[in-house]
């Protein structure tokens, strides 16, 4: 019994102990607070408005809504894109794009779309988000160099055109229509990043998520539909149903503006030209699309991938953007694509010239073993037939062996990893004076043409 008391009181003295140290630490923390006025910012941050926590530095570029510009966030330590609007455009409708666009792209969290950081009135009271600033060029810029002579292999352009697409495809799959895609809104870092920006023309088709049954996309005003009578869009890229206006357009209209990029960036030039607005309209909308093969040298199913695409009526396109893009991976990977049938013998000759360039070491330990072996044999077989002598008829072998070894020699030199005749079944054997003259037309296209907005006959605003 004395025992149990004991222990009893032993277990009482601690807890009495342990509550003490609690009062004590709870003490401590009350004086502290008293001291530090949680009204006032850590002192490391900057204590002047949100605003001006960031820096301009320098413009980057401007668009027919919005200004970009370079900037130092203070408190975080890092250069990043400010947005704003155009003094000329602060109508309420431009500034209410403004948010949209912010609120859109904040919520598309995909590698290719640019991260938004924050969104907030600067000291005149007009809104601004801020956003990744990607350091490189515009594909615009890359493919007017690429005009000049400049190396930029086609395999990785067209790497790039698989990421912008897989941006798009996710945007769709969140319900949103991106509706300008060109390559001006397109920017490649400088080590590899690839970022689909200007999302301000972004249609919301109010899709909503199969988990949770809310919107994928929320904004503060939904819309985003396009006007009768108001056209959006950059005119060589915008399809037919978006140039006249109209109301229903999918996710097929991105697919028209992906191949028209596609088109660029194989050819060197727009898949439309005219001399005037009117004159390039009525040419997309009737579908006066020449062959690319007109222009640059290319492989059957690559141009029926981007013919496809192109096409003037919107039921006879890719349905989606991963269809599309799925094709684009099949030719890079040296496999059929589905728009195009094949015979078997294309599929073979596809199958054994477009391994990649790992497994093609390996073609002289298999298939071109097998191949001259057969070929041995049947020379020999031949040889001794008609001369009745082994020995003569391995000479003769080996004879026809040393005169077809060019062909096979030149065959196994194309595996080489930096052809793109391996990975890719087309030429791009073009001189700097025939890329150039590609660009030709594109050099007599009005400023006008260039304009991410046209204003339609029936209405002064864009949608």
């Amino acid at each position: 019994m004395d025992t149990r008391d004991a222990a009893h009181s032993s277990t009482l003295n601690a807890m009495a102990v342990g509550a003490e140290c609690v009062l004590d630490t709870l003490a401590e923390t009350a004086d502290a607070l008293a001291v530090w006025d949680l009204s006032e910012p850590p002192p490391l941050l900057s204590q002047a408005p949100s605003a001006s926590r960031f820096v301009e530095v320098r413009e980057l570029g401007r668009g027919g809504l919005g200004v970009v510009h370079e900037a130092f966030d203070r408190d975080l330590r890092r250069f990043l894109a400010l947005k704003r609007a155009r003094a000329d455009r602060l109508r309420v409708a431009d500034i209410g794009a403004l948010v949209k666009e912010a609120q859109v792209t904040a919520q598309l969290d995909h590698p290719n779309i640019p991260s938004v950081h924050s969104l907030g009135i600067d000291a005149q009271g007009q809104p601004y988000f801020t956003m990744t600033m990607v350091r490189g060029r515009s594909l615009a810029q890359i493919l007017a160099e690429r005009s000049q002579g400049a190396e930029f292999p086609l395999p990785r352009l067209l790497r790039i055109f698989l990421h912008i697409g897989y941006a798009v495809a996710f945007a769709h799959s969140k319900g949103v229509l991106h509706r300008d895609l060109e390559p001006d809104n397109v920017m490649v870092g400088e080590f590899g990043e690839v970022r689909l920006m200007d999302w301000g023309l972004a249609k919301i088709l109010g899709r909503e998520d199969a988990e949770t049954g809310k919107p994928s996309i929320d904004v503060s005003e939904p819309g985003g539909e396009t006007r009768p009578g108001s056209i959006s869009g950059t005119l060589g890229y915008a399809p037919p149903e978006q140039l006249k206006g109209a109301s229903d357009i999918d996710e097929r209209a991105d697919v028209y503006a992906l191949g028209a990029t596609l088109y660029e960036m194989v050819s060197g030039r727009k898949p439309v030209l005219g001399g005037s607005l009117v004159e390039c309209m009525l040419k997309t909308i009737e579908g006066q699309i020449p062959p690319i093969s007109e222009f640059v040298p290319v492989s059957k199913p690559l141009a029926a991938i981007i013919h496809r695409a192109l096409q003037t009526e919107r039921e006879n396109r890719y349905p989606t953007v991963l269809a599309f893009i799925e094709d684009v991976e099949a030719l890079l990977e040296g496999r059929s694509v589905r728009t195009l049938e094949e015979s078997v013998l294309a599929k073979a000759g596809r199958f054994y010239m477009s391994r990649s360039p790992r497994l093609a070491r390996l073609r002289f330990i298999d298939i071109d073993c097998v191949a001259w072996g057969c070929y041995l044999l049947g020379m020999a077989t031949v040889a001794f037939i008609t001369a009745g002598s082994v020995l003569w008829a391995w000479v003769m072998a080996v004879a026809g062996a040393l005169f077809c070894a060019p062909f096979f020699y030149a065959m196994g030199r194309r595996q080489r990893a930096d052809d793109p005749g391996v990975i890719i079944p087309f030429s791009d054997g073009l001189s700097s004076s025939q890329r150039h003259s590609n660009l030709e037309g594109a050099n007599k296209v009005s400023a006008q043409e260039q304009h991410s907005e046209v204003p339609g006959p029936n209405s002064g605003e864009s949608a």
